[in-house]
């Protein structure tokens, strides 16, 4: 089938035989408790092959499981799960801080180039490396530690400071006159260089907007979020290391004292293994007597 992804939702259009052009719809926007993640797919609902992203929804009533077939690692499918991950989170990001106008459209912005950056990076590569998901900002938050804090930072010294007066882009209609120039946020300027817009204005003509400023937010507080988060992401790692020091040290102590209680097993087993094979035909012939004796009694 082919897919599609927006920046809202995600598009699925089967090409087997009798589904006909019906287009499926996924809503990434809706407050749903939606779920995305890797899965295990194979032939007659044998989980076998590491190559499926597995979505599901309050408004489904079973999970869709979709499935990337290649040859090697599957960097496809990794590479869709990383942009559609991207895709919710930055509408969650919107729906928490009721973000409008301008300041919906930076953020999905700022989405979009991540997943742009990420592509060109796939593309010139032709893999996608796990550490470049860090072009991906909203999905990189939400896996930080303390990655809430880092949210609530950007949008308290970021998003909250951009100009009210800015929101005249979303509302003023497109008059004939001479091109004006309006201050716009960084990504949001970005993407209109490339010819996306995503600020959309009531009325409008059909004619371009002129960009030219660059708002930029005060970054203290968030920078101090980001390094709370870092500090803590080290302290896991160290405990993380810890805990793994002391199951390596545990593990070899237990592996110890298995081999100290299965040493006379062991070696009572070798000799009646050589008892058998009639190495010594004396304690051979012994130990032959004795088990008779044994049967006997």
């Amino acid at each position: 089938g082919t897919l599609i992804l927006t920046t809202h939702a995600l598009y699925f259009q089967s090409i087997r035989v009798g589904y006909g052009d019906k287009i499926v719809k996924y809503d990434l926007a809706t407050d749903s408790n939606q779920v995305i993640k890797r899965d295990f797919t194979g032939p007659l609902g044998v989980r076998l092959f590491d190559k499926a992203v597995m979505y599901k929804s309050s408004t489904l009533t079973e999970p869709i499981y979709f499935d990337f077939p290649e040859l090697g690692s599957p960097s496809r499918r990794n590479y869709w799960l990383a942009i559609t991950r991207e895709v919710m989170q930055v509408n969650r990001f919107i729906r928490k801080f009721n973000l409008e106008d301008i300041q919906r459209a930076e953020a999905l912005s700022k989405a979009v180039l991540g997943i742009l950056r990420y592509s060109a990076v796939k593309e010139a590569f032709h893999i996608a490396p796990s550490h470049f998901k860090t072009t991906l900002t909203f999905s990189l938050a939400e896996k930080l530690p303390k990655g809430d804090m880092v949210l609530e930072a950007l949008y308290n010294n970021y998003f909250q400071l951009l100009d009210t007066s800015l929101s005249h882009l979303a509302t003023e209609p497109a008059v004939d006159k001479a091109p004006q120039t309006h201050s716009v946020p960084f990504s949001l300027y970005a993407l209109s260089r490339m010819g996306f817009n995503l600020l959309k204005r009531k009325n409008e003509t059909g004619k371009e907007i002129s960009f030219c400023a660059v708002c930029v937010g005060v970054t203290k507080s968030l920078e101090a979020a980001l390094q709370e988060s870092f500090l803590y992401s080290e302290r896991i790692e160290a405990a993380r290391a810890t805990v793994d020091q002391v199951k390596v040290e545990g593990l070899d102590a237990n592996v110890a004292l298995m081999q100290e209680i299965l040493f006379s097993f062991i070696h009572a087993g070798k000799l009646i293994y050589s008892l058998t094979k009639w190495e010594d035909p004396l304690k051979s012939f012994l130990f032959l007597a004795f088990i008779l004796y044994v049967i006997q009694r």
